[in-house]
C-alpha cells in the first residue's frame, strides 16, 4: 500500500486511493462530483507484467511482454466500465500540442498504432472515449466542462509548464468546444516533489525569467489601476 500525502480540503480530499479487485489507483472525488467523467491515476499495483516491469506496466515498447501491457489496459478498462478499443493513448514529446479526439481514434496508442506523434494534450466531447497519457515525474493536468460535457487531460513537464500547457488547453476547449473557465473544473495530478527534483541552472533560468515577466506584469496593472479593480470585483 501507498503512503499518499492528501491535500486538506473543507469538501473533503483533493485526492483518494481506491482498490478494486487487484487494482489500485487514485481517483479525484471534485472530478467524480461532476458525474460526467470517471478519472484515475494509476499505481504500479495490480497487473501480470513480471520483474522489473512488476506489475501494472501501461508502457509498450519497453521490454515488456505486449501481451502483458494489453492485460493490464484490459484490468483498468475494467475499473472504468470500459475496454482498449475505446482508449487513446497520447504520444507524448514535451510539447503543448493539443489533439481533439474523436471516434476515429478509439484504440490509437493501445491496440493499434497510433499515427500521430508529438501529442502531449487531449481533448474530447466523444461518449465512452478514453484519455490515457503517461508520467514518469511529470504533471498531470485533468480537465472537466460539465457545461459543455468536454473533457481533457494533458502531460506537462517542466517545458510544458514554463509554455503554459495548463492555457493551453483551456484555450482549445473554448476554441472548439465553447468551453468557459470558470466552467471548467480542473486537477493536478501526482508528480514529483520539489524536494525529490534536482534542475540544472538553464532550468532554473527558465522560470525566474518568467516570474520576473509575471512580476513586470504586474507592475504594469498596478501603476495603471487595473489590479486594484479586478482584486475588488
Amino acid at each position: 500500500m501507498y503512503d499518499i500525502k492528501r491535500a486538506g480540503r473543507k469538501n473533503g480530499p483533493v485526492i483518494q486511493q481506491k482498490k478494486n479487485g487487484e487494482i489500485e489507483y487514485l481517483t479525484f472525488p471534485m472530478l467524480d462530483a461532476t458525474g460526467l467523467v470517471k478519472d484515475l491515476f494509476s499505481t504500479r499495483l495490480g497487473g501480470v507484467s513480471k520483474g522489473i516491469y512488476s506489475s501494472l506496466n501501461l508502457g509498450f515498447g519497453r521490454g515488456d511482454a505486449d501481451s502483458n501491457v494489453l492485460e493490464n489496459y484490459k484490468r483498468v478498462g475494467q475499473v472504468l466500465g470500459t475496454s482498449p478499443e475505446n482508449m487513446v493513448r497520447s504520444s507524448q514529446t514535451h510539447t503543448t500540442n493539443i489533439k481533439v479526439v474523436t471516434n476515429a481514434d478509439r484504440g490509437k496508442g493501445i491496440v493499434r498504432p497510433n499515427d500521430e506523434n508529438d501529442i502531449d494534450g487531449l481533448i474530447t466531447k466523444e461518449k465512452g472515449l478514453v484519455l490515457v497519457t503517461s508520467y514518469a515525474d511529470c504533471v498531470p493536468l485533468y480537465f472537466v466542462d460539465p457545461v459543455n460535457e468536454v473533457i481533457g487531460l494533458a502531460h506537462s513537464g517542466w517545458r510544458g509548464t514554463a509554455n503554459s500547457m495548463g492555457e493551453r488547453m483551456v484555450e482549445q476547449m473554448q476554441t472548439h468546444f465553447g468551453s468557459r473557465p470558470e466552467d471548467i473544473v480542473a486537477a493536478i495530478g501526482p508528480s514529483i516533489c520539489q524536494e525529490c527534483y534536482e534542475v540544472s541552472e538553464d532550468v532554473a533560468e527558465v522560470f525566474l525569467s518568467l516570474e520576473l515577466k509575471q512580476q513586470e506584469a504586474l507592475h504594469i496593472l498596478k501603476k495603471s489601476g487595473i489590479y486594484e479593480g479586478l482584486s475588488g470585483s
